[in-house]
């Protein structure tokens, strides 16, 4: 294994735990019962939600799907969500048996650009009646203004690492 490839592993490795360390701080001061998490990541949400998890002693995480599995024969809210990368609108759903009008919800999500998967969670807690607490992102991509977006309809949004711009291969974080 190359040097570059084992700096960028180690790098990875500790955003990780840094972003769940982090992640807690954000949300020390919220009232949760419910976690949604949606990311392309395989296994960073799942890993932040299960440390915010345990913080609130165990609350309930419940993960929106881009499709309907098959083991979801109930009723299910559903939102679209836009890839831009992709090109492509899915559907996020969420069972109706794990969202209900008492929960208090923190969306995380792995990697905020334009906003649409956070604002598509969003749309699934505020079907069900529950109430938004906070929006999570690992990293954010301050200059495709989707931050800028949820904030401007009302919700807190905070990120772990913020990227400013990408100019000439080099990437700028917000200090």
């Amino acid at each position: 294994m190359n040097q570059a490839l084992k700096q960028r592993d180690m790098f990875f490795k500790w955003l990780y735990y840094a972003g769940a360390t982090l992640l807690l701080v954000l949300v020390q001061s919220l009232v949760l019962n419910r976690i949604c998490v949606w990311g392309v990541h395989p296994f960073l949400p799942p890993l932040i939600a299960a440390i915010t998890a345990m913080y609130f002693d165990l609350v309930p995480v419940v993960f929106a799907k881009k499709a309907q599995p098959n083991t979801m024969t109930e009723e299910f809210y559903g939102a679209p969500v836009k890839s831009f990368t992709k090109g492509t609108v899915s559907i996020a759903r969420v069972s109706k048996n794990y969202l209900n009008a008492n929960d208090k919800v923190l969306i995380i999500d792995d990697f905020l650009a334009h906003g649409e998967a956070a604002a598509g969670l969003a749309n699934l807690v505020e079907q069900a009646g529950g109430t938004v607490c906070g929006i999570a992102a690992i990293i954010e991509k301050e200059f495709q203004g989707g931050s800028k977006k949820l904030r401007d309809a009302g919700y807190l949004v905070d990120s772990l690492a913020v990227i400013t711009k990408v100019e000439n291969g080099k990437i700028y974080f917000k200090d």
